[in-house]
């Protein structure tokens, strides 16, 4: 070769961009998904014989596969537990995250329950592929810590003035109770851990069980849903005197459930409810909805090939543009699918990003489901003959709660009429977030445990016993 051919080259050369190492501990987790099945088709060329073009494809692959991760609620909750619930029909076991409220006047009480080493969320391995769930006391479910030298005895008269605020959240049809997870921890960061955080799967979604249900067709009535969530709350704490403070935040159909609970609390003669948050949802907007809502659930994939597919297609499909809050999420809507085995057609990845057709006949639904590894926890079609209830009357619902009223939108003029007219009479709050999806609090957890933080300052605060003064929102 010519010194005038190892200049040109050398000049060629140095003007490309250096390949980029590849990941540390590339190779072993290639092998750990091989060895799970998670892999697909032949892993292709080794490296050394790999060309150029090959390792960055690779590279890209493996880096997608990382971002798309699943991880669990440890470091956004303090505890996961599993409370066992009697219900008007049957008995449930409950997955509940929880931190509670550390008040800063008094020690709130923890609810009723001896303490129980499996409590900690550290010692607890939430795996989607395994349906065991910790063990806690079966009576009510959350756990004490009698070393805790910063806990107040419940029945301390400074704990009974002051038990604290909870924050409880339900979460919308087809999603789980880990889509606050990133609103719960940055609200307990920015109260400084003053109110408590508690989100729970609701029955029929992520790792919620049901004792002596009927389930074909499960009853998912918007009186059944209030009180499920009612019951929760008085098997965590048998005496009303003990509970903490409420703000009941539901998003989407959880919106519905947390209006008709506060009804229910307050008919109990539970007064102690500071606020009730909505998360998108209008009356009117929804019940224009359901004339497609069908054709809606139909399109997404009947599966997936892994766990990390399932939280791609959330984030591709912008259903929750935010990825670190759909790797914690996500994990709990699927399932192994018992249907699946290895001889069936694989699914390419990709190929669980576009919308499946509409299938009409039962038997190209069940060989559809049958080729994925995993499939949906929650039967959304099943729930059809509910949906109209969710919504019918919820803003009358809404604008009739005794306490202070947040309606948190993703979007502007989605009001509907009753909500309006309430809005000019200024009966309720309303704060908007731009630039977000429905899932609003998964996509923007901040700017969402801001304007509920900041909601609940703003109405506990008032603590006037002038019977002429109310909270905003107050009848």
């Amino acid at each position: 070769m010519s010194d005038l051919q190892r200049s040109f080259l050398k000049g060629k050369l140095s003007r490309l961009p250096p390949v980029p190492p590849f990941p540390s501990g590339a190779d072993d987790e290639e092998r750990a998904e091989a060895e799970s099945g998670d892999s697909f088709g032949d892993a292709g060329p080794s490296i050394a014989s790999a060309s150029s073009s090959d390792l960055q494809n690779r590279r890209r692959t493996q880096q997608r596969t990382d971002d798309f991760a699943p991880r669990t609620a440890e470091g956004y909750f303090e505890q996961a537990l599993e409370v066992d619930v009697p219900l008007r029909k049957g008995s449930g076991s409950f997955r509940v995250y929880f931190t509670p409220p550390r008040p800063k006047a008094a020690h709130a009480p923890r609810p009723h329950a001896r303490p129980f080493a499996a409590a900690s969320i550290d010692s607890i391995d939430i795996d989607v592929q395994s349906s065991a769930l910790p063990k806690l006391n079966r009576k009510f479910g959350l756990s004490g810590d009698e070393d805790d030298e910063d806990t107040v005895d419940a029945t301390s008269p400074s704990a009974a003035r002051n038990p604290g605020t909870l924050f409880v959240f339900h979460h919308g049809a087809g999603f789980s109770a880990l889509s606050f997870a990133l609103t719960a921890a940055e609200l307990t960061r920015q109260s400084g851990g003053e109110v408590g955080v508690l989100t729970y799967d609701c029955r029929g979604h992520g790792r919620t069980k049901l004792h002596n249900v009927e389930e074909s067709p499960l009853d998912m009535s918007i009186d059944t849903l209030s009180s499920d969530l009612t019951l929760l709350l008085s098997t965590l704490y048998p005496r009303t005197d003990e509970m903490p403070s409420l703000v009941l935040v539901g998003h989407s159909m959880g919106g519905s459930v947390v209006v008709s609970a506060a009804h229910a609390l307050a008919a109990s003669g539970f007064t102690r409810i500071s606020g009730v948050a909505v998360l998108d949802v209008v009356e009117g907007t929804a019940m224009d909805a359901l004339e497609v809502m069908r054709s809606v659930v139909l399109s997404h994939p009947s599966g997936f090939a892994s766990v990390q597919d399932a939280i791609r297609w959330h984030v591709d499909s912008k259903t929750i543009a935010n990825a670190e809050s759909a790797r914690v999420s996500v994990p709990p809507l699927v399932e192994p699918n018992p249907l699946y085995t290895a001889s069936a057609p694989s699914t390419d990845s990709d190929n669980t990003d576009e919308p499946q057709e509409v299938l009409d006949e039962a038997d190209e639904i069940d060989k559809a489901s049958s080729i994925h590894a995993y499939k949906w926890r929650a039967d959304l079609l099943a729930t059809e003959p509910y949906w109209r209830g969710w919504f019918q009357g919820l803003s009358s619902r809404f604008l009739s709660v005794r306490s202070a009223r947040l309606l948190l939108l993703a979007g502007t003029d989605r009001l509907d009429r009753e909500l309006m007219i309430g809005q000019m009479q200024g009966k309720y709050q309303l704060e908007v977030i731009a630039d977000v999806g429905h899932s609003l609090h998964e996509d923007a957890p901040d700017r969402t445990a801001r304007i509920l933080f900041d909601f609940w300052r703003r109405n506990e605060r008032i603590q006037l016993p002038l019977k002429h003064i109310k909270k905003v929102g107050e009848l």
